[in-house]
């Protein structure tokens, strides 16, 4: 019985040494990045407040990965800047239909927003990362109030393109 115990110990100790081996657990981004900064986001679109809540997501979406520490923008060894290209509302389902099968009112609605974001280094000519678009989306339904609805579909488009811009930061090595 002891010598099972022992045996089966030294099993699971070699299979833990042998699957530990090739693999890597650490940070993914740039060697030389350690902090980003992001810039005051350009909206080009006539979305009320569409910039701040993007530079908002990107702060929390970069605190959130953890690959690169977010600072102000004086003491950042990389900066982030995005320009808002574009943002369309679309119906995605209907409701209310009449006899007829005319429609009256949407039931649930997409937005999705543009953004083109590169990563410079300040005092480098060239970018980290060359201008590139990106879009990220949310659907959304209008219980009643479809100003608020649209705000919150913003907000998580916002947050949606903030992954992935962050994604692509962090990553894009």
């Amino acid at each position: 019985m002891k010598h099972l115990t022992v045996l089966s110990v030294l099993s699971a100790l070699l299979l833990t040494v042998v699957s530990g081996c090739n693999y890597h657990v650490g940070r993914m981004g740039h060697p030389q990045i350690h902090s980003v900064g992001i810039e005051p986001v350009v909206n080009d679109t006539t979305y009320y407040n569409a910039s701040a809540l993007l530079r908002a997501a990107l702060s929390e979406q970069f605190m959130v990965d953890g690959t690169y520490k977010v600072v102000s923008n004086s003491r950042a060894d990389s900066l982030v800047c995005a320009r808002i290209v574009s943002a369309t509302m679309s119906a995605i389902s209907e409701s209310s239909y009449n006899n007829d099968g005319d429609i009256f009112k949407p039931d649930e609605w997409q937005l999705a927003v543009t953004a083109e974001f590169t990563v410079i280094v300040p005092g480098n000519r060239e970018p980290l990362i060359r201008p590139r678009t990106v879009t990220g989306t949310s659907q959304f339904q209008s219980a009643g109030d479809i100003i608020n609805a649209r705000q919150r579909g913003l907000q998580m488009a916002c947050r949606d393109l903030a992954e992935k811009i962050v994604e692509f930061t962090a990553e894009g090595f």
